[in-house]
């Protein structure tokens, strides 16, 4: 089973943003119209190996998301349509937080101001010139 963006890039874990992650209506990213939407995750189900096996009809199954929104594990309920899919499965996937050790955002913006300054300024010498 991998989780895929609308982008189909495989997804080891998610990254925590303070939105609810769920599965869009149909569960195929190949359709028109898909939410652009970060949190918008796709479920795929192989039969047999990942990549060698054949890929499940998105249609066959319901994906229902439990803990979808704090850090740490959210919960994958996977059930079959009952008519062309029976059966269930339950997968852990871990939503990470992002790693600014020990660093606000406000800290990084204000480096990168700072930096941007002292580069018109001339404080390094790119951009001075003297008259």
């Amino acid at each position: 089973m991998l989780y895929e963006r609308r982008t189909n890039k495989k997804i080891k874990n998610l990254e925590y943003n303070g939105n609810t992650f769920y599965t869009p209506e149909g569960n195929d990213p190949s359709k028109e119209k898909v939410p652009d939407d970060p949190n918008a995750v796709y479920v795929r189900l192989y039969v047999g190996a990942v990549g060698d096996g054949t890929t499940v009809d998105p249609g066959c199954h319901n994906v229902v998301w439990t803990n979808a929104t704090a850090k740490g594990k959210a919960t994958l309920a996977i059930s079959g349509d009952g008519d062309r899919a029976v059966g269930s499965i339950t997968k852990n996937v871990n939503i990470k937080a992002n790693n600014l050790n020990g660093k606000t955002l406000t800290d990084f913006v204000e480096k990168a101001v700072d930096s941007l300054k002292n580069i018109w300024k001339g404080d390094n010498g790119i951009f001075w010139t003297s008259v």
